[in-house]
């Protein structure tokens, strides 16, 4: 399974999606919009077992180091 996150200038997240396949001409699921700022993050056991809204609810990408970090 990959993580991407879409997320904002400030770090907000704005979208999250989990795959397990995706087609190899696509560097990421939100390849429609070009502008977006897009990471992926590394899966570990915690990641696997949250489902997309926790996420999204509960993290924010530090800017700097381009992390997932619980938001405050």
């Amino acid at each position: 399974m990959r993580l991407f996150i879409k997320y904002d200038t400030n770090g907000e997240i704005l979208s999250v999606a989990k795959v397990d396949v995706m087609p190899e001409e696509m560097s990421h699921p939100f390849d429609d919009d070009p502008d977006a700022n897009v990471m992926e993050v590394p899966v570990n056991a915690e990641f696997e077992q949250l489902e997309c809204a926790t996420i999204h609810d509960n993290y924010v990408v530090d800017i700097i180091t381009k992390k997932l970090k619980k938001s405050s």
